[in-house]
């Protein structure tokens, strides 16, 4: 298999001797993988091809062949630079990274954790409520707008643990998050959540 020259450099990036054997695509991503070829642009040209034959099927509009690369290349450019951007966005808070453990015999550790879907315009919240040999009591999963920052979401998933703990009836525990940040700004809050022992 070998790809149209048309102004672009392709021939670099896809060429798959006919002597390799190759029966199907997942094989071609394969072999463009390993030989360090660029399976992002082959991706791109497939679907390009496959969007070219939908359009000459169903349209009347004319989609030379020759269009093929450059419209593959531009669509891999402009998806690439999206999710650059949507990376940058989404960064947020730092967060640190420690191994979980269990709390002390007698208690229990509520952890929270909040997560952005930009794409559905939703945050995540989620909590886990473990005891002392790390069993779950209980767990929460919902759904919620997406405010305008990543820490926002944390300090909804922060405020919805505590509820969902004191809802339960627990009027003691640890409260356990990722971020740096909402931890600091709940421990500096500890008189006003003195049931709280926050890590």
């Amino acid at each position: 298999m070998i790809a149209a020259h048309t102004g672009l450099e392709l021939n670099s990036i896809i060429f798959v001797p006919t002597n390799k054997g190759v029966s199907s695509i997942q094989e071609v991503l394969t072999y463009t993988n390993n030989e360090q070829r660029n399976p992002e642009l082959l991706a791109s040209i497939m679907w390009t091809l496959w969007h070219r034959r939908n359009q000459v099927r169903t349209s009347t509009k004319d989609y030379p062949l020759t269009q093929l690369a450059p419209t593959a290349l531009q669509a891999l450019t402009d998806f690439q630079q999206a999710n650059a951007t949507d990376a940058a966005r989404n960064r947020g808070p730092t967060k640190c990274r420690s191994r979980w453990s269990p709390p002390a015999d007698g208690n229990f550790k509520v952890n929270f954790d909040g997560a952005q879907f930009s794409d559905m315009g939703k945050a995540g919240l989620g909590v886990i409520i473990r005891d002392s040999k790390g069993q779950a009591i209980a767990s929460l999963s919902e759904q919620a707008s997406l405010p305008f920052s990543p820490e926002i979401v944390e300090a909804m998933a922060a405020a919805r643990a505590i509820s969902f703990a004191q809802g339960l009836g627990f009027t003691s525990f640890i409260l356990e998050g990722d971020s740096t940040n909402i931890i600091e700004a709940l421990k500096s809050m500890m008189n006003l959540f003195p049931h709280l022992v926050i890590s």
